[in-house]
């Protein structure tokens, strides 16, 4: 069971937070050159899918800058090799560039060739302090670079509560993994200007994000003839027009039998009989109908003619 927590507990906790940041700032270092970037996005992800925070840089250079440009970026020394420095390609995907990492002190420098106006740089950040339930972080941008746009977005973690950002973010808003975010735009920052960021947030287990994420259901194509065959209307229908067939060829077949002889023989057309048969004979005396083999009629007696 959690321990309970006064309220001045918590604010207490952020304070210390934001206080170890704005220390971590006196250690000024100057910029390491006169680019000036057109934007960079800081994503905080703090215990997404391993302990720490995930810390990504996007960075874009202004538009007409001659490539390939040098960058030198400053990460935690304490975070040893980023997890991943790449560039991105016209078509959206990352392409890993080699990179070189020298420490100095509290700092190591990242320095890589950039191909494209668009890097990425990501390190994982273990100060994350973890104390029962409650989770504390400090995040510095040591103002490397002059940057037009600075946007920092925070990844609320799964199964987190409470949480509370300095300088506030804003309201969160729901992404299409199904966290958490808060991001805000703090505008034009100079060259050699720290930026810092206190996080404080309750969480009562060690799960990460990534694994309480579910998989996205893929979209149902359309059925297949076969299966919309399957389907009961369907077979509804199939089994009444077979049931119409049926009785279709049943009653043929009736007619067909009821035309023939006692014998079953089909009757022989009109043409047949009248190849084969031979012309009716009456008797010339009174009209009375005689027989093939008949000579004398059968009425009168009057002696037959032949035909």
């Amino acid at each position: 069971m959690n321990r309970p927590r006064h309220p001045t507990n918590s604010v207490r906790s952020l304070s210390l937070a934001f206080s170890a940041v704005l220390l971590l700032g006196l250690l000024r270092v100057p910029a390491r050159s006169n680019l000036v970037l057109d934007r960079l996005e800081v994503d905080l992800w703090p215990e997404y899918d391993r302990p720490g925070v995930l810390v990504i840089y996007r960075i874009h250079l202004p538009a007409g800058t001659a490539l390939p440009e040098p960058l030198q970026l400053r990460i935690p020394a304490a975070a040893g090799e980023p997890s991943a420095v790449a560039a991105q390609q016209p078509d959206g995907s990352l392409l890993n560039l080699p990179y070189d990492r020298e420490v100095s002190g509290s700092w190591s420098v990242v320095s890589f060739s950039a191909p494209t106006t668009v890097s990425q740089l990501e390190y994982y950040d273990p100060s994350l302090q973890i104390q029962g339930a409650e989770h504390r972080y400090a995040y510095l941008w040591p103002g490397d670079y002059e940057v037009k746009d600075l946007t920092i977005q925070v990844q609320q973690p799964a199964g987190a509560t409470a949480m509370q950002i300095t300088p506030p973010l804003g309201v969160a808003a729901l992404g299409s993994d199904g966290l958490l975010y808060f991001s805000r735009s703090l505008g034009p920052s100079p060259a050699g200007q720290e930026v810092a960021l206190a996080l404080v947030y309750e969480k009562s287990s060690s799960a990460l994000s990534f694994e309480r994420l579910q998989p996205m259901q893929p979209i149902a194509g359309p059925p297949s003839a076969w299966e919309r065959m399957l389907d009961w209307p369907w077979v509804m229908g199939g089994t009444g027009v077979a049931l119409v067939v049926v009785g279709s060829v049943f009653f043929l077949r009736g007619r067909r039998q009821a035309r023939t002889d006692p014998g079953g023989r089909p009757p022989e057309s009109s043409e047949e009989g009248a190849s084969t048969s031979h012309p009716a004979r009456f008797c010339h005396n009174c009209g009375h109908p005689a027989g093939e083999a008949d000579l004398y009629c059968r009425m009168c007696g009057t002696r037959l003619r032949k035909s």
